[in-house]
């Protein structure tokens, strides 16, 4: 099941269980380890907790499911006519459909006509608990150089600098959006859910199909192998009271069968091999499957059983651990996992699979990544006995495909899919990259050989990955025309040499990684607000946004300390639950003393670079250069609860010009461009006799006046996204939103927006009355984007 049912599958196995309090918890679904366990089971759980935890609302049923019915509040029922109020710690600036171009590509050695060179001497104040981590022993520690305690030398890394300043440069100089998942293509496991249901037909049990899928060739890439899908003629569900009494386990009993491993479950069935792989030629002998009938309070769902006997041989197919197993007080309260499966009847001929099924399988059951997926759950566990060419169990629906040809076009993506549970999960309609091509054509790379830069690509440098442009994979590549050198460089920030920061004790928590899985998080209604999935229509949604994580601290002090360490506290004990492993210990660097800022020291230069070009440089870092500085950046680990928010002290510029073209814009600071009030205003430290200091203002208004007759918008700054980008850096605008809508999302709230925004079964919408975070009731009319960034109340 998708991320976002597991979250309500997590919540009701914790409270079916008794294992969490009974106020909803926020963001369970984050576990890793619920990727292991048995959809089967969590969802048989889900729907008898959900049964018994919600009010008396009208009863709805999920078709095809055996045995269960559903019963869930949603936002139409009387019982949960509860606003949703929206939280995170982040919000979203907006995509601007305008990306601006670069004049070049610009040759770093070719002198640029009116170009300059510079340097930044950045003095970062940081003002709250720091964590740019490395591993010692277990505990993720503050980056340093060398020494330990007084004599640590700690260190800011410049990848670090590079990405904070290059995120901000994309926003304000309107760059493409860069470093997103392009090639995911997200899943779903939802009956609710148009495409997971209707569209294809996985909601019915008569509809899913069952066969033994092996692979010849390199496993990891589907391009270099060729898998196949050979059909079963049957397959049935078999009680585990059966599977224990055919296997011999006589020291077990179903309760403890559940909660074992599919290793575990596999080596006590005599299927287990050495190496890892599993042996599915081992067949047990059973009676022919019967046609089972229950009555569930009016409901009827029917499968097909098999028992022990005579007639029929079959194999053995289980499925993964269930959480959380509690032996239930009578046989009424008996709702947990009752059955595994069994496949039996001929075999049919092996049918050759495209490859690009395979790889949308293969991205489904891997973490996210574009060269390189890591294998999870049940596929890591089966992948051994692949790569051995031996046969594994999955179940499918749709019709085999005919052919592999690789030039064979490619089926709609509803019309195929395969898992290795019943209720596997199926890609969405839509990947990320398709999003965007179809929603924000500009900020994606099209195919073509010839790579155009954008200004902020031109500036930074970038990578591309050969096939993005039209390469073939076999045919070699000319780095020039898919990597470029950057003319922007950044150093190590250093701490100041005077101060002996401290560190935290242990502070132990759970992290959270983004999920843009989280469809009406993450993305934005174009037109009518309406459906806010991949599975939504063309051109019908967008991407949210560049993801901003807000400041929180208007005052600094000891107190950040402890509000830090109470949030990453608060989401421990939300989220640990029983599994150690999802757990992070942390140690945070603080100030030596209350009230102070931990001070780094870093440089950035510039080599050829235009006016313009610094002028965007020195605009991202200073936001716009207001000197009364009321923005932050944010850095590091612990950003969700307040970490890492800091300010410039000082960036003390040397400009060289190139010629006598840019000679003119080279002036020395004054008025309020100055650093005074200890760092607080004015970002230029006055010039010394061996060491100049130039003023920002001069490439600050050259940047401005690009970036107005490139956008066509006088206004500018005073457009959205510079009025977002600002408004998610002030901490006295978060500090008006409330601490408690920069907390993630309670449970009941998530439900609501997400049953509002999904694509439903019936083709309806369900408006819930949602609370935007920023603090702004928005009535009952659907966003177009639920997390905005804020704007201040005035511009630049």
């Amino acid at each position: 099941m998708d991320r976002d049912r597991t979250r309500d599958i997590a919540l009701a196995v914790a409270q079916f269980t008794k294992r969490y309090p009974a106020n909803p918890v926020d963001d369970l679904y984050e576990l890793p380890a619920f990727g292991e366990y048995d959809e089967d089971y969590v969802e048989e759980i889900a729907q008898a907790a959900l049964a018994r935890l919600a009010p008396p609302p009208s009863r709805r049923t999920i078709p095809g499911k055996p045995q269960k019915s559903i019963t869930r509040p949603h936002p139409e029922d009387p019982d949960s006519k509860k606003k949703a109020k929206i939280t995170a710690p982040f919000r979203f600036v907006g995509l601007a459909e305008t990306v601006v171009q670069a004049d070049g590509p610009t040759d770093i050695k070719v002198p640029l006509d009116g170009g300059v060179c510079a340097t930044i001497d950045v003095e970062w104040a940081v003002e709250s608990p720091l964590l740019i981590g490395e591993d010692d022993k277990g505990i993720v520690s503050p980056m340093k150089l060398s020494g330990d305690g007084p004599e640590a030398r700690y260190i800011i890394p410049g990848a670090t600098l590079r990405g904070l300043t290059r995120a901000a440069v994309e926003i304000v100089a309107h760059g493409r959006l860069g470093f997103v998942n392009a090639h995911h293509r997200y899943g779903v496991r939802d009956f609710e859910h148009r495409h997971y249901g209707a569209d294809s037909g996985i909601s019915n049990v008569a509809n899913v199909k069952a066969g033994w899928l092996e692979c010849t060739g390199d496993v990891e890439d589907p391009d270099a192998s060729v898998w196949t899908l050979s059909p079963v003629e049957n397959w049935s569900h078999i009680p585990i009271d059966t599977v224990l009494a055919l296997i011999k386990n006589k020291g077990g009993d179903r309760f403890k069968w559940i909660g074992m491993s599919l290793e575990d479950k596999y080596s006590a069935s005599g299927q287990k091999v050495t190496g890892g792989e599993f042996d599915f030629t081992r067949t047990v002998t059973l009676s022919p499957p019967r046609t089972q009938s229950i009555d569930v309070k009016g409901n009827t769902f029917s499968r097909e059983i098999c028992a022990a006997g005579q007639g029929l041989e079959g194999v053995l197919v289980f499925s993964d651990k269930v959480p959380f197993v509690s032996r239930p007080k009578n046989e009424a309260e008996d709702k947990m996992k009752k059955y595994e499966y069994v496949f039996h009847g001929a075999v049919g001929a092996p049918h050759p699979l495209h490859p690009s099924d395979v790889a949308a399988f293969q991205r489904l059951n891997s973490t996210p990544s574009d060269n390189k997926p890591t294998p999870t759950g049940t596929y890591k566990k089966l992948l051994p006995t692949l790569k051995a060419r031996r046969r594994v169990p999955v179940f499918y629906v749709g019709e085999l495909p005919a052919s592999n040809d690789k030039d064979h076009p490619q089926r709609a993506p509803k019309e195929f899919f395969f898992g290795f549970t019943r209720l596997f999960k199926i890609p969405h309609t839509q990947s990320v990259g398709e999003v965007l091509k179809e929603s924000r054509p500009n900020h994606w790379i099209t195919e073509g050989q010839d790579h155009s830069p954008d200004f902020v690509e031109d500036l930074f440098g970038y990578v591309i990955e050969p096939k993005q442009l039209g390469y073939a994979a076999e045919e070699r590549t000319d780095v020039k025309a898919v990597a470029r050198r950057g003319r922007v460089a950044f150093s190590m920030a250093k701490i100041n040499p005077r101060q002996t920061p401290k560190v935290t004790e242990k502070i132990t928590t759970v992290m959270m990684a983004p999920r843009a899985s989280f469809a009406p998080f993450y993305l934005a209604a174009l037109g009518h607000p309406g459906e806010l999935d991949y599975s939504a229509p063309e051109k019908s949604v967008t991407l949210a946004g560049r993801k901003r994580y807000l400041p929180r601290f208007t005052k600094g002090g000891s107190s950040t300390v402890s509000a830090v360490s109470a949030r990453a506290e608060e989401q421990r004990s939300r989220l640990q639950a029983n599994n150690a492993d999802v757990v992070s210990t942390l140690r945070f660097l603080t100030p030596p003393a209350a009230g102070d800022d931990l001070l780094f020291t870093s440089r950035i230069r510039l080599t050829n670079v235009t006016p313009v070009e610094l002028g965007a440089v020195l605009f991202a870092l200073t936001h716009g250069g207001d000197p009364a500085k009321p923005y932050r950046h944010m850095i590091g680990r612990g950003k969700p609860f307040g970490a890492g928010q800091t300010r410039i002290n000082a960036a003390r510029l040397t400009v060289t010009a190139n010629d006598t073209k840019a000679e003119a814009l080279i002036q020395p600071p004054e008025g309020d461009d100055l650093v005074a009030e200890n760092g607080l205003r004015g970002f230029c430290p006055a010039p010394q006799p061996n060491r100049p200091s130039h003023a920002h203002r001069p490439f600050l208004k050259a940047f401005e006046t690009h970036m107005r007759q490139a956008l066509k918008q006088p206004a500018f700054p005073a457009v959205p996204a510079i009025q977002e980008f600002l408004g998610a850096s002030d901490p006295k605008i978060t500090e008006q939103i409330g601490a408690d809508r920069l907390d993630y999302m309670p449970l009941d709230s998530f439900n609501k927006v997400r049953y509002a925004f999904k694509r439903h079964k019936d083709g309806s919408s369900h408006p819930a009355d949602i609370r935007p975070g920023n603090g702004k009731a928005m009535g009952t009319a659907p966003p177009k984007r639920l997390l905005p960034a804020p704007i201040p109340k005035k511009a630049p």
